[in-house]
């Protein structure tokens, strides 16, 4: 509703395998949920960034598992830095808590 109110395009995506490096299928990570500013909805079975305008995803939600760890979860959220990701937007159901890291870019 706040992006229609504010005629922000944004795509969303959920569980599609995300492809940031071009020509290197090896490195991908399929998150929960992304969203995609500045772009319309499309239908597709993978999000290959290079065929994006090579535009990562904006935010990322991952919902935690009794099976992922803290480390694991970290893990996720300097690759996703790494790769180009905003905001990454980890919701753990087992302690009630939604923990949120923004990437700052530092400028040197």
């Amino acid at each position: 509703l706040h992006f229609e109110e504010h005629h922000i395009q944004a795509a969303v995506y959920g569980n599609l395998s995300w492809y940031p490096v071009e020509g290197d299928t090896s490195i991908s990570a399929a998150p929960d949920v992304f969203v995609v500013l500045g772009r319309n909805q499309e239908r597709m079975r993978s999000y290959a960034q290079v065929h994006q305008g090579n535009q990562p995803p904006d935010v990322v939600f991952e919902t935690a598992s009794p099976s992922n760890t803290v480390e694991e979860m970290y893990e996720k959220r300097e690759w996703y830095a790494r790769y180009g990701v905003k905001e990454y937007y980890w919701i753990n159901h087992q302690q009630d808590e939604v923990t949120v890291f923004i990437h700052v870019e530092e400028k040197g």
